[in-house]
């Protein structure tokens, strides 16, 4: 087909926009819209909606729309292969339910009786938080993770763990002078310390 031809222009397009600019915007999900360019003077312009060729054109797509719905469904032995292409591609993700009917509340109002939606949401939030604390775990360093599992067994209560000196700051001094003023100094002596890598 033939961009200037009835077909293009007449058919399945508008004298402003053509059939295979309207196909490519539908396939690219987008709905069509006709602007007109108005010159401001001084080499300025700008852009405005053309309601009348917006709507016809927005006629055309639908109508492109419609033609391949019937070309896609016409013949058996197509719409099952698209049908079979589209959900092995496509529609193959299914999201993950929970199920909290397991769960017990101890301490709750016996009075209160959760419904199964409610108990779904509980067991949702506790599988997200198990997953959370795993990330932080992996984030951890192994003295680090070492104590928050003697904390999780009771073994200590409060456990402390060294760090070596780069990462500590003067406590004092971050209340004293505030949080900016020791920012500011830690990035000087960083500075610092790259200058006299580079000067070694």
């Amino acid at each position: 087909m033939d961009k200037h031809s009835v077909a293009a222009t007449k058919t399945y397009g508008t004298s402003r926009m053509d059939a295979y600019s309207i196909f490519e915007d539908t396939l690219n999900l987008k709905t069509v819209t006709v602007r007109d360019r108005i010159d401001d003077g001084d080499g300025r312009y700008h852009y405005e909606v053309n309601k009348n060729e917006t709507m016809l054109a927005r006629e055309k797509q639908n109508m492109i729309r419609e033609k391949f719905k019937e070309w896609l469904f016409s013949e058996p032995e197509r719409r099952q292969k698209y049908v079979e292409y589209y959900n092995e591609t496509f529609n193959n993700i299914r999201l993950r339910e929970y199920d909290g009917s397991h769960l017990q509340f101890p301490g709750m109002n016996p009075a209160i009786e959760l419904k199964p939606h409610q108990k779904n949401a509980v067991a949702r939030i506790l599988d997200k938080e198990k997953h959370m604390e795993n990330a932080k775990t992996k984030e951890q360093t192994e003295p680090e993770r070492a104590e928050a599992e003697r904390v999780e067994a009771e073994i200590v209560y409060a456990p402390m763990v060294a760090e070596p000196q780069e990462y500590q700051y003067n406590a004092d001094a971050f209340e004293a002078r505030g949080v900016d003023e020791v920012k500011q100094e830690a990035a000087h002596k960083e500075v610092l310390k790259v200058r006299a890598d580079k000067a070694r």
